[in-house]
């Protein structure tokens, strides 16, 4: 259990280098960091709105690294607004939280994607 503490704190370290020290900045409920990033994204082109879709539909299902890698490819695309990069933010957020809180409860799916993700860190 032990060890799983510690990748448990470095998978949350890693994801505030990847979404900012927010400064008091409260947890981000499933529902609404997906709608927050659906809305943010309904105007932008079917290859970026179809990677939020695509992310938001992996965090549903508890697929922790195809959300965390679409939302990576949306960060890097061009021209994003302020809102599009903080429905990012909290959308990355709340699926390191989600993740945090079954591999503290022992879900054997979410230390393995705890692995993997500290994996592509490296």
């Amino acid at each position: 259990m032990r060890m799983y503490l510690r990748s448990l704190m470095a998978v949350l370290a890693a994801a505030l280098l990847v979404v900012g020290c927010g400064g008091g900045e409260k947890s981000v409920s499933v529902d609404d960091a997906a709608a927050g990033a659906q809305k943010a994204f309904a105007a932008a082109g079917a290859e970026v709105k179809g990677a939020i879709d695509k992310a938001v539909t992996a965090y549903r299902a508890n697929d922790f690294v195809g959300a965390v890698v679409m939302l990576q490819s949306v960060q890097d695309a061009p021209n994003l607004t302020a809102d599009q990069t903080k429905a990012i933010d909290d959308l990355t957020r709340a699926v390191y939280e989600k993740l945090a809180a079954l591999v503290e409860k022992g879900d054997p799916k979410a230390q393995q994607a705890l692995g993997q993700l500290r994996n592509m860190r490296r």
